[in-house]
């Protein structure tokens, strides 16, 4: 089954590929039952504004020199990058740093 109409063909369409992205969903168990961390989107943003969301966007080529810069302690799993770019979204959107700890 396709995602497409029927009678819509959308051959001709290049698709660039996935751009590599993150989200971070944090959860805790508060007074009331379980909480989840949203942050709202500004009214000027030009997707979604005024949206409650989860913290996140794309991995970027600066998050490479930026995580080889950083004295972070690495796992060395394939999944330090993206544990990096989660960490520099969660301090521009909510403001909140890493303090160096286990993720």
């Amino acid at each position: 089954m396709s995602e497409v109409p029927a009678g819509l063909h959308l051959d001709a369409v290049q698709r660039p590929p996935p751009r590599p992205t993150v989200t971070v969903t944090l959860t805790r168990d508060g007074p009331n039952g379980l909480e989840v961390l949203l942050g709202l989107r500004v009214s000027t943003m030009k997707a979604f504004p005024d949206t409650w969301a989860f913290p996140g966007g794309g991995v970027s080529r600066r998050d490479v020199v930026g995580m080889e810069t950083a004295s972070l302690s690495r796992l060395d799993d394939g999944d330090d990058l993206a544990r990096f770019a989660a960490c520099r979204e969660m301090a521009g959107e909510l403001g909140w740093v890493w303090d160096g700890g286990a993720l």
